[in-house]
């Protein structure tokens, strides 16, 4: 099991509605390639993690890259093999509710703040995603 976790801004606006639309399609095309993880929406900003196979992760990000609903900022690439962390989710929508749910609002709040004073392309930003899709895993698996 491979993964990829990346940030794309939105070049158009996009309702509640449409991401959930969007997350909806995705959990389908994902079944059928055995891909899972979860989606994010905030600020015109989107972050998506996914985890399969890596020909398969492979495939679906080249789809991603060129989709013209948004341009993808950074995005970083675990070639670890593991297991799978979101083995339920096809394709999760995850919004700020969700987020107060499991209590990782502060960890979420001193991410976007080192993105502001350190940028998206800072190593350490780096380290602390992967620290977060683990917190996350963690914290969603209890529930």
């Amino acid at each position: 099991m491979k993964s990829l976790i990346y940030v794309s801004k939105a070049d158009k606006k996009f309702t509640h509605e449409e991401v959930l639309q969007l997350t909806n399609k995705s959990a389908e095309g994902n079944e059928a390639s055995n891909i899972t993880g979860f989606l994010c929406f905030m600020d015109g900003h989107f972050l998506q993690y996914i985890e399969g196979e890596s020909v398969a992760i492979g495939t679906l990000f080249a789809k991603i890259e060129i989709d013209n609903r948004h341009s993808v900022i950074s995005s970083l690439y675990n070639d670890e093999d593991h297991k799978a962390k979101f083995s339920s989710w096809k394709m999760k929508y995850l919004d700020s509710e969700f987020f107060h749910t499991l209590d990782v609002e502060s960890f979420l709040s001193s991410q976007l703040q080192l993105m502001k004073e350190q940028g998206l392309y800072h190593k350490k930003w780096k380290d602390m995603i992967w620290q977060g899709v683990n917190i996350l895993a963690n914290k969603a698996n209890q529930v």
